[in-house]
């Protein structure tokens, strides 16, 4: 019998508001929107803030912190007698190495992938193969390994597929199916954490993982308390001690960045999602957020400037709306004018023709009643609908595409929060805040007598930042 998925972790107070507030807002002076903060010590969670529209309950993709929750099935895989991390990983997927694998490769060890030390001479990022529809493990197994294994270190999700792939052959299941009766349901995850897959029903290892924050906390916490979850060691501490020791040189443990100096250890994420784990202080710390990758690196330095404030005042647990005069609105997103527009009744409901684009955008429409627009745009998928806000916001969710803006992500279905003004007599500005995500997108559609010219960006991004614009005429 497993524990029940929505067991929280406990809560107590014992944080100075005021010393969140100022770490808050030292985040945000280097580039770094939060979106979500929880804070345990001595037991129990001690500080937590979420921004409207991100909520507790709410799973937030974590890219690479991924990598950790990966490492985690590796250790727990070492522990049952299924892997060690001497194997060679041309062993463990026998069946999918090249018929002449080349010394390097035919070298590698389960080690060496944790390690992010495989031979391979640049890293590789998930978004390289986002739209792949053939095998993502085929293609990293044809990578040219130039050097030999363990000498050189290339921060790589490659490396945590193959780790993937390797549970999943010697135990038959996905990473999620193997860690959902060892990690999910005894440490009480959230019902709605998921894992992509790759086209051959591989979970992606390096990337992917949607949890909420209280999910990512309590991996941490499992890790701070060597192992053990109510009475249980769940995982083997000398797994622990192994994973967070830079047995490399490269400040890397498996799959866990290490800061001795600070005595943590780290799971970062691109744009600013975040496990800190001070085991000498009993602390854990999850955040996530939004950042450009330029600056998301710079959120740990303040992380370790504010920590002894953080964990040293005892004026009360930060978790309620009765802080907000301390750390600010509680909205991540003002409330938005509607503004005033010269057109609206002319182009609502008409259907405007795209010229040819590299998105095969075909046709756009913008509804107006009320106070809220439908927004229509139909490419060779079919038609994508958002549900936008007059003055307000609106939560649903929509298949509108993306991907090139997104990191190479484009869910089926995702939640949005959409609103829109008019910013000039002419010019709807719509906002989509893509709120299982860090990215905020903003669309303006500017109107000129039978015309209309479409731009669209966002906040951050691993490539450009902004789309090609687009013009269509009425049809």
């Amino acid at each position: 019998m497993t524990e029940q998925t929505d067991a929280r972790l406990p809560r107590a107070g014992g944080v100075d508001p005021a010393a969140v507030a100022a770490f808050v807002r030292a985040a945000r002076d280097v580039g770094n929107e939060l979106h979500s903060l929880m804070l345990y010590r001595d037991g129990a969670v001690a500080a937590e803030h979420f921004w409207w529209p991100y909520r507790p309950e709410l799973p937030h993709s974590l890219h690479s912190v991924t990598k950790a929750f990966t490492a985690t099935a590796v250790g727990l895989a070492v522990g049952e007698g299924r892997l060690a991390v001497t194997d060679r990983v041309v062993d463990l997927v026998a069946d999918r190495v090249p018929r002449d694998p080349g010394e390097h490769l035919a070298a590698m060890t389960v080690e060496d992938l944790l390690t992010q030390t495989s031979g391979h001479a640049f890293g590789v990022s998930g978004v390289a193969w986002r739209g792949l529809r053939t095998s993502w493990v085929d293609e990293v197994l044809r990578l040219p390994v130039e050097h030999r294994p363990g000498t050189h270190f290339a921060y790589s999700s490659a490396t945590s597929l193959l780790l993937s792939a390797a549970v999943t052959a010697v135990t038959g299941d996905t990473l999620a199916d193997y860690l959902r009766p060892r990690l999910f349901e005894p440490l009480g995850m959230s019902a709605g954490l998921r894992w992509d897959t790759t086209p051959d029903g591989i979970n992606t290892g390096g990337n992917g993982l949607s949890a909420t924050t209280e999910d990512l906390l309590k991996l941490a916490v499992l890790h701070l308390r060597h192992g053990r979850w109510r009475g249980r060691q769940l995982l083997d501490h000398g797994w622990i001690e192994a994973a967070t020791a830079d047995s490399r040189g490269n400040s890397y443990g498996y799959h866990w960045w290490l800061a001795p100096e600070q005595g943590a250890y780290i799971a970062y994420g691109a744009f600013g999602q975040y496990a800190f784990v001070f085991p000498d202080r009993r602390v854990a710390l999850a955040v996530t957020g939004s950042a450009p990758s330029i600056v998301g690196d710079r959120l740990p330095g303040v992380v370790f400037e504010h920590l002894p404030a953080l964990t040293g005042g005892v004026a009360g647990a930060v978790d309620g709306p009765g802080d907000e005069p301390t750390l600010g609105r509680h909205e991540l997103l003002p409330p938005p004018a509607r503004g005033r527009s010269t057109v609206e009744s002319a182009v609502s409901g008409r259907r405007f023709t795209m010229t040819a684009n590299d998105d095969d955008v075909r046709t756009v429409s913008a509804d107006f009643a009320g106070d809220s627009c439908l927004f229509s745009l139909v490419d060779y998928c079919g038609e994508h609908r958002i549900e936008v806000g007059l003055g307000r916001w609106i939560e649903s969710s929509t298949s509108m595409p993306g991907a090139a803006l997104h990191h190479g992500y484009e869910p089926a279905s995702q939640r949005v929060v959409a609103a829109g003004t008019w910013s000039s007599p002419t010019a709807f500005t719509m906002t989509w805040q893509f709120v299982d995500t860090p990215f905020r997108d903003t669309v303006v559609l500017d109107f000129t007598a039978d015309a209309v010219r479409l731009t669209r960006s966002v906040n951050v991004n691993s490539g450009p930042t902004t789309r090609p614009t687009l013009d269509g005429r009425a049809a």
